[in-house]
């Protein structure tokens, strides 16, 4: 089984784009990544990571029952039959080596919990989240 490998990278303000910013750009990975020349590391993959302007983030290799791509830090709802509904943000636990969905009542795994990707509905994001919070 092949699991694609994809990230997006959420923007935070740009010193030098200021519209540009309080976003997501998808499929990071897929940009220039050759050689360290200084003429091209804008356009490379290696310029988001470790970059205090962006948050990388990973696809979990899952789409919920709409057939959206569910990234790292989403917030999702999960129908959890006998435990009712959930709201979680999807996170990754380096102790468990695997993306969880933290609850405030808990974590819940896919494996483990044998949550079922028609259960699973991303409803926004950390980000997004924390913007409309400030306003």
């Amino acid at each position: 089984m092949n699991r694609e490998i994809k990230f997006r990278a959420w923007v935070k303000k740009l010193p030098y784009h200021k519209e540009e910013y309080n976003k997501y750009t998808y499929d990071i990975q897929n940009e220039y990544d050759g050689c360290y020349d200084t003429e091209n590391i804008e356009q490379a993959f290696v310029r988001y990571l470790n970059n205090d302007n962006y948050i990388v983030e990973q696809f979990i290799g899952l789409q919920d029952k709409n057939g959206v791509d569910v990234y790292e830090n989403d917030n999702v709802e999960l129908d959890m039959n006998n435990l009712g509904m959930k709201k979680a943000t999807v996170i990754y636990r380096d102790d468990l080596m695997q993306f969880v969905f933290d609850t405030p009542k808990g974590i819940y795994t896919i494996i483990e919990d044998c949550i079922q990707v028609s259960c699973i509905e991303v409803i926004g994001n950390v980000h997004e989240e924390e913007i409309e919070w400030k306003r």
